[in-house]
């Protein structure tokens, strides 16, 4: 059988690699925690800078909300979505007041 299986590799071409579900279940396991991890530190570091929301933004930029579309697409100023919610870095929204970029 073993034989047979050889050939089909050499003329398909195809690979074939047996895992135990056990390893399976740990992989996966170590996947979701490097995920959670990740995602943690990226909560962590958006907690640290003051994030203000899409209308309070459009607020102190007197701009529309097309302009804020527009500026994403060009990434001149990028969104952080947490939750479906939209906000903005304040350091990002003083940077633009201030005449910087």
């Amino acid at each position: 059988m073993e034989a047979a299986i050889q050939k089909e590799i050499q003329t398909t071409g195809v690979q074939m690699i047996a895992v135990t579900k056990d390893w399976l279940k740990d992989f996966g396991i170590q996947i979701a925690k490097q995920t959670r991890q990740e995602l943690e530190d990226e909560l962590r570091m958006n907690r640290e800078e003051d994030l203000i929301p899409r209308n309070t933004t459009i607020e102190r930029l007197n701009v529309d909300p097309s302009t804020l579309w527009r500026w994403e697409k060009q990434k001149y100023l990028l969104p952080v979505r947490i939750g479906g919610k939209v906000y903005y870095r304040k350091s990002d929204i003083d940077n633009l007041i201030n005449g910087g970029r």
